[in-house]
């Protein structure tokens, strides 16, 4: 019986791949964050041309929305790999009577798997809302003329 609860229980570093792929995701994502500040540059400064009728300032804008939206998911993804590394492995060190005796900021701070559910519900609505506002400046909707 002991084996068996062992066994079991060393398959929680299976999960090490749950930790590891979302610090990769958030490397990418900050690449890509990069990636559009830099083209914002480079369309402001006119070193290159934008597509379609809009202007460089706001093709600059919208480059730089991506790249919010980049960088935000990718401290997001970094957040929920250490609250999930905190969670499977970390346990109850460092701890004396429920309480850490390690100094640490509170966004790190993750109790159960529900708060980082939550956390991450947050998180994609505020994406909907950065790839909606995305959208109305894309598609040319964000200066809205009403035509008498």
């Amino acid at each position: 019986m002991q084996k068996l609860l062992n066994t079991v229980f060393s398959l929680r570093y299976v999960a090490i791949l749950a930790v590891i792929a979302p610090i990769v995701g958030a490397v990418l994502m900050m690449l890509l964050g990069t990636r559009d500040t830099i083209e914002a540059y480079l369309l402001f400064f006119g070193i290159e041309e934008p597509d379609g009728a809009i202007e460089a300032g706001e093709a600059a804008m919208i480059s730089l929305v991506a790249s919010v939206d980049h960088f935000i998911f990718g401290t997001i993804l970094i957040i929920f790999a250490i609250g999930l590394y905190k969670l499977l492995f970390q346990g109850n060190l460092g701890r004396k009577g429920g309480h850490d005796t390690r100094k640490h900021p509170s966004w790190k701070e993750v109790k159960n798997l529900g708060g980082m559910d939550e956390m991450l519900l947050k998180v994609i609505i505020m994406l909907l809302a950065v790839a909606f506002l995305e959208f109305m400046l894309n598609s040319g909707l964000g200066s809205l003329d009403w035509p008498v």
